[in-house]
């Protein structure tokens, strides 16, 4: 499995970054291609949870249904990092991915994001192999995006 990663430092507690991460109604101001999302299951938020997707990647449209895998938010007695983590699979493209929240020693946060896409079929395999082409040249940006949204907004 060949794996994406990208890291950049935000100027935010870790606490902040995370919550705004896995807000669904953030998505689109970070999230490269995101064209719709629409969240399956009921709150709150955790292991099991989906939302259905549509992307437009790579000059394709396509829809997928994402399963979180891993959730360890904030909480009391629990320190960072803060981990969220989950998979979809379509046209025989399976996408896993994993956010890191960690804390920096000045208060703020490094993020990083690490993503695997793999071909499951004959037809997958090709296509996979151009999805992850995509998601290479497109690097840190969605986390610039991110840094952006916290840094630049003024948000509190």
């Amino acid at each position: 499995m060949s794996e994406i990663i990208a890291t950049i430092d935000v100027a935010r507690t870790p606490e902040d970054v995370f919550a705004y991460l896995v807000d669904p109604s953030h998505a689109p101001e970070w999230t490269s291609g995101l064209v719709s999302r629409e969240i399956v299951t009921p709150p709150p938020l955790g292991v099991g949870s989906r939302w259905r997707e549509s992307r437009r990647v790579a000059g394709m449209s396509h829809e997928v249904e994402v399963e979180v895998t891993r959730h360890e938010p904030p909480g009391p007695g629990r320190a960072p990092p803060y981990v969220h983590g989950g998979r979809g699979e379509t046209l025989g493209v399976e996408a896993r991915f994993v956010v890191t929240v960690d804390a920096l020693d000045d208060g703020g946060s490094r993020v990083t994001l690490g993503a695997s896409i793999e071909g499951r079929s004959m037809f997958g395999r090709p296509l996979a192999s151009r999805l992850r082409r995509a998601a290479e040249e497109e690097g840190d940006r969605p986390l610039r995006r991110l840094k952006q949204a916290l840094e630049g907004s003024g948000r509190s």
